[in-house]
């Protein structure tokens, strides 16, 4: 320990001798250092920790799946889950529940809060009670039960000021009054799905048609149940099913994603070790640098090393040194770098997106910061061995007849080569990979997305079923609020949609079409559709190539129209005139009306940038009007400056409805 000391001190002061190089030395590992910790500190919260409920292994997902249409990790039908529950003997708790919206009124400005609405045991499922008040109680998920909610510590505190008294009130959620019954701990997610409140299902799974696949599962295992024992037993229902209810279960089977699997998924993992694996790389060409700094130094050092040698030093003892003096180097970095980690950690939360879970509990902890210490113990003799192993080859007595100025020598020339080349190998890499990147994201900006983003501001609203239950009524409400929109110096143009582009998803329908013969279900008929207003096409400046716009006089009581994609045209219509053909959906009656197809307009890419078009139809909000849909505005200037305007507009119409999103 006395040797172990005085080789401390002597680095101590060797690295006093040198400032330049000790500063330069520091702060490249501090760097180096300091972002494999952030990376590793968001890998050690996302990925190696265990979820924070009770036996999170024994929590599973369920997901219904379809291999001859190609459907993977399909919402389940809820009659179908009725039949698991009944029958299968391998869970503890199986509960249905679905994501929702709330608009929360009353006292204050109208909100909208997301939610989530199942059967009364889902918060069993993770075993996690309410910390004020009590949970759901069996029964409460029946029809015509009194609405019940429990809300969030957040909603708890934000909204009703943390006041305990909280548990039996009455709120409105979608205009309906429900009575609060519970507030959950602090921090608490659903796997990890945003939610502030929880209410229970109205309706009864069992009655529910088995082709409606529009729920979520979720389920505990009993204590000695494996996942493959679970699924196993819950495919054996499923095939009885298919056989019992042919027309609705024909090639559907089950699978179960344990809870970590379904929180991050396996795009998430390799995106995280692929940035690990990137900063461990800029680690290493650090310590090449740094070697080649300390190669360069020992040039000078070599006859004073040499002098050591000849008054009794043994060649282990000399290499022990320099390692003492390569590792105190690596912890002054390491201790700047604790600086550079802390920042990261926030730099990397600041731009993760907002779906990444557990993202906010990412931090510097006691398991990162030995995690520093390994890293800059391990950086120390990495980049220690060069000047070590020249140690090692020096050759005594030529060293003594030197100058005093060093000699190079071929070893040191070779091992200069040697890290000069894996510092440009490695940077090669980064930048080959980082080049593929930027190439990526140059591709995916030149993609035309169908419409035009400049100065466009878009807001949803939800109308409350038990205040809009008429078709008349909600055609009414769009008809004013835009009336009040379109009327807002600088706004240029205003319409409505069901579902934006890219936003992801927007709903389908197997179509029939008049003069052809009705296919089968999830063929190549099926298409997307959306819900327009009047003028949405030139708000978003998609080009109408054939025909005519929807217009005032597309009512509901003149004839069902629609326009068409087109991808669409080209699909079912090749080398012909659609205009004027007719087109329902599959499910309708004989003897339905037909929608006719007045014009065609150019592709939008609602999915993504990365896939093409799909067929996609626009029918009329007048004729066709869902609860909820999007406002579109364009502007003459920043958008985002009309956003209190527009909320103050809507609310004009209507003031218990939230303007979101």
């Amino acid at each position: 320990m006395g040797t172990l000391l005085q080789d401390v001190r002597y680095g101590f002061r060797m690295m006093a001798k040198a400032p330049g190089l000790t500063a330069i030395a520091i702060l490249t590992m501090a760097l180096g250092i300091g972002i494999n910790t952030s990376v590793f500190s968001m890998i050690h919260v996302l990925l190696l920790e265990p979820l924070p409920y009770p036996a999170p292994e024994r929590i599973v997902q369920i997901w219904e799946t379809n291999p001859s249409k190609g459907w993977d990790n399909t919402s389940v039908s809820p009659g179908n889950f009725a039949d698991w529950r009944a029958q299968a003997k391998s869970f503890q708790e199986l509960a249905l529940y679905t994501r929702d919206s709330y608009a929360l009124t009353g006292k204050g400005d109208p909100e909208r809060v997301e939610g989530m609405t199942g059967t009364a045991n889902l918060l069993d499922v993770l075993d996690v009670k309410p910390a004020l008040g009590r949970g759901f109680l069996p029964g409460e998920d029946r029809p015509g039960r009194e609405p019940v909610a429990i809300i969030s510590h957040g909603l708890f505190e934000r909204r009703f000021a943390s006041d305990p008294a909280v548990v039996g009130r009455k709120i409105d959620l979608n205009g309906k009054t429900h009575t609060i019954i519970g507030v959950m701990p602090r921090g608490f997610t659903f796997l990890y799905t945003p939610a502030e409140i929880w209410t229970t299902l109205d309706v009864d799974p069992a009655t529910q048609d088995r082709d409606n696949h529009g729920y979520l599962a979720a389920g505990r295992l009993r204590a000695g149940v494996t996942r493959s024992q679970a699924l196993t037993e819950v495919s054996m229902i499923a095939s009885r099913l298919e056989k019992q209810y042919p027309d609705t279960n024909t090639g559907w089977c089950v699978i179960l994603n344990d809870a970590y699997e379904e929180v991050f998924g396996s795009d998430m993992r390799r995106a995280l070790m692929t940035i690990q694996l990137s900063v461990l790389f800029v680690l290493l060409i650090g310590c090449a640098n740094v070697a080649n700094l300390l190669l360069a130094r020992a040039a000078s050092r070599e006859r004073e090393l040499s002098i050591r040698r000849a008054l009794g030093a043994g060649r282990g003892r000399l290499i022990r040194q320099v390692l003492t003096e390569t590792v105190l180097l690596s912890l002054c970095g390491g201790i700047a770098g604790t600086l550079v980690a802390v920042w990261g950690v926030e730099v990397l939360k600041a731009i993760a997106p907002d779906t990444v879970p557990r993202i906010n509990e990412v931090r510097v902890d006691a398991t990162a910061l030995l995690f520093m210490l390994a890293l800059s113990l391990g950086s120390g003799l990495l980049f220690g061995l060069a000047p070590a192993l020249q140690r090692k080859r020096s050759d005594l007595m030529g060293a003594l007849r030197e100058s005093g100025r060093g000699a190079s020598g071929h070893a040191r020339h070779r091992l200069l080569k040697t890290l000069v080349v894996s510092e440009v190998a490695l940077a090669l890499v980064l930048l080959a990979a980082a080049g593929l990147m930027i190439r990526s994201v140059q591709s995916m900006f030149s993609v035309d997305p169908g419409f035009r983003t400049q100065n466009l501001l878009s807001a949803r609203i939800a109308l409350p079923e038990s205040r809009y239950p008429e078709q008349a009524q909600r055609s009414a409400f769009w008809r004013q609020a835009l009336e009040q929109v379109r009327a807002i110096p600088g706004v240029q143009s205003a319409s409505v949609v069901s579902t934006l582009p890219l936003g992801g998803s927007n709903s389908w329908t197997d179509l029939a079409i008049e003069g052809r013969p009705v296919a089968g279900r999830g063929d190549e008929n099926s298409v997307g559709y959306l819900i327009v207003g009047t003028d949405y096409f030139r708000t978003l400046g998609i080009p109408l190539l054939r025909g005519r716009d929807f217009n005032e006089q597309d009512g509901a009581d003149s004839g069902s129209v629609a326009l068409i994609n087109e991808t669409m045209a080209r699909r079912f219509w090749p080398n012909e005139d659609p205009i004027g053909r007719g087109l329902r959906s599959a499910s309708a009656a004989s003897d339905a009306s037909w929608t006719r197809i007045i014009g065609v307009v150019a592709d939008v890419r609602h999915q993504n940038l990365e896939d093409p078009p799909r067929a996609e139809m626009y029918r009329p909000e007048s004729q066709k009007g869902p609860l909820e849909l999007a406002v579109v505005m364009r502007t003459k200037s920043e958008p985002l400056r009309w956003v209190p305007t527009l909320r103050q507009k809507v609310w004009g119409v209507d003031r218990d409805l939230p303007v979101f999103d």
